[in-house]
């Protein structure tokens, strides 16, 4: 898979067939900062939401971050 940030989100969040604001609740963000990563705009993506990321959806930091498959 070579995709970045947004797109790993992005196939993630479909995957479990949520919704931007169904996640962003889960994390505790806002629909507009889930909107922003998914558009790799990831200055807004705080270690503690990549973190809740990855333990929200089982995969790890690396994954999330394009470091590894």
């Amino acid at each position: 898979m070579n995709s970045n940030i947004g797109e790993r989100i992005k196939t993630l969040r479909l995957a479990k067939n949520l919704t931007q604001q169904e996640l962003a609740k889960a994390l505790g963000c806002g629909k507009a900062t889930v909107a922003a990563w998914e558009n790799n705009q990831t200055e807004s993506l705080r270690t503690k939401h990549l973190i809740r990321l990855a333990l929200f959806f089982s995969v790890r930091t690396d994954y999330l971050l394009g470091l590894c498959t």
